[in-house]
């Protein structure tokens, strides 16, 4: 049975913390998700607006939502109005009769949002949070929100628990999620609203994928970014659309920037049949792994220069062949070359090159169960691991100068990225952009050459997730899920999530 919870909240006792048109957005986002194309019936929406949306009705129509649902239903949850700390440290959603000198008791918390939804036995749950930090009550503060309020908000989500499911905020928590002051409600919200009535359609559908990448585009500005925990397989439809649904139009946020190519806005989650050996990419038609471990690999012939290419990793005549990257799926690992093969048939020709793989070896030193400790903090092997993930997969931090990789600082050493201070680990995703930048296939070669560095550097042992795209101006959007080596039979090896967006400049 599928749930839906849509709660707003426009018309606080307070007038000066009212969002105006907060309680009819969710009203009417409502009213789209139980409606004929909506994959909701209308029993099973429950919309809680204004002075409806206490902290006993809230907590009582998550609480039904989250443990009604099976594994196999889809559970839809949204909140919008305020937020902020409370005495306990943790955050607070404000509902209507909350006191906001004494949140706890009064308010909801988000922590108890964040435990209904990790024991939700569905496979497909979403949390939608709006908690806007400009105006009302945080409007008495200068600047940006506090970090009190973000740091709070992301310890509390930041770990999504099983698969299928995920959690959108209206910004990164190191940003605030703005009001417009004529709709007197957030961006975010507005998004979300227009997307559900047929904006983030894709093939008459709109799907959870489709919805979060409409809002990400129409938002996508520095000043607020919406962002995304967990990690959904497949394809989970919200809304159907008919050929008269409504056109994505122009606003102000799109027409800062040209319309991206259709080809820019997909997002690769595999890299298909191809595969990174030594400096090149090949198209394969097939990998196989025979018992005694080595690789067999089939390419078809495309062009001379394939064929050239193909033809010189052929061993010399005394066999000596030189150690290679090899990357295929999510598995990579440094391989020899033993033979090369071609055969012709009907016109067509096809090379086998035969691979003996070699035990994969650090090549950043054999640092990765070494911690490092400066004047001022101690980083230890996970927190190395996980710097060095976002070096390859964000560019952040991105390689130092030279003038300043010999000498001692209060940030980590080149060499404890991988390649040594002389020749620091750049990020694959700007080397092959470099490289590939007009083939249709960029995002996808990409991944491979991310998939060897994560894995020959020693940050992760197993990939558990790695998406690239869309690409908007000149960045990509990553979203990464690893795991790392077990040190010790009595420790949980660690879990690195990463997602951000790349520049491809």
């Amino acid at each position: 049975m599928n749930q839906a919870v849509v709660i707003g909240i426009s018309n606080y006792p307070n007038p000066a913390h009212r969002l105006p048109a907060v309680a009819a957005d969710v009203r009417e986002i409502g009213k789209l998700l139980a409606s004929r194309r909506g994959a909701f019936q209308g029993s099973d929406v429950t919309v809680l607006s204004d002075a409806k949306a206490t902290r006993t009705t809230i907590l009582k129509a998550l609480a039904h939502a989250f443990t009604a649902a099976g594994p196999n239903d889809t559970v839809f949850v949204y909140l919008a109005g305020h937020g902020s700390v409370g005495s306990d440290s943790a955050y607070y959603f404000f509902s209507y009769n909350a006191d906001l000198a004494q949140l706890t008791g009064t308010a909801v918390p988000l922590p108890e949002i964040k435990r209904l939804f990790d024991e939700c036995k569905s496979r497909r749950v979403f949390l939608w949070l709006d908690f806007c930090h400009s105006g009302g009550i945080l409007r008495r503060t200068t600047g940006a929100s506090p970090p009190s309020d973000t740091q709070a908000i992301e310890r509390t989500l930041k770990v999504v628990q099983g698969e299928g499911k995920f959690i959108l905020a209206a910004c990164t928590p190191e940003q605030s999620a703005y009001e417009d002051a004529a709709l007197g409600h957030g961006h975010f919200t507005a998004y979300l609203l227009k997307g559900l009535q047929g904006e983030a359609a894709s093939g008459g559908e709109i799907t959870a994928n489709s919805l979060y990448d409409y809002i990400d585009r129409q938002m996508g500005s520095g000043s607020q970014r919406p962002m995304m925990f967990g990690h959904l397989t497949g394809r989970v439809v919200l809304m159907h659309v008919g050929s008269q649904a409504a056109k994505a139009r122009p606003t102000a946020a799109t027409a800062k920037s040209p319309k991206q190519p259709a080809s820019k806005k997909v997002v690769v989650e595999s890299s298909g049949d191809w595969c990174l050996l030594g400096e090149e990419f090949f198209h394969t038609r097939a990998v196989r792994r025979h018992k005694d471990g080595r690789l067999m690999v089939e390419v078809p012939s495309a062009s001379a220069a394939l064929d050239a290419a193909l033809t010189r990793l052929r061993p010399d005549r005394f066999m000596a062949s030189a150690r290679l990257p090899f990357a295929y799926l999510n598995d990579s690992t440094f391989v020899r070359v033993e033979h090369v093969e071609s055969a012709a048939a009907g016109g067509k020709q096809v090379w086998t090159i035969t691979l003996q793989p070699e035990d994969m070896r650090y090549s950043g030193g054999g640092l990765g169960d070494i911690s490092y400790s400066t004047s001022t903090r101690l980083y230890s092997a996970d927190d190395i691991a996980k710097a060095r993930a976002s070096r390859i997969l964000l560019n952040d931090p991105p390689p130092l100068p030279l003038e300043r990789r010999t000498f001692p600082t209060d940030t980590l050493p080149e060499s404890f990225f991988g390649g040594g201070s002389a020749t620091p680990l750049r990020c694959p995703i700007q080397t092959v952009y470099a490289n590939h930048r007009d083939s249709k296939d960029f995002l996808q070669l990409a991944r491979l050459a991310c998939i060897f560095q994560l894995k020959s550097t020693g940050t992760v042992a197993e990939v558990l997730h790695l998406a690239l795209g869309p690409v908007f101006d000149d960045r990509v959007h990553v979203h990464f899920k690893g795991r790392r080596a077990r040190i010790a039979l009595n420790t949980a090896p660690m879990t690195i999530e990463l997602e951000g967006d790349c520049s491809l400049r």
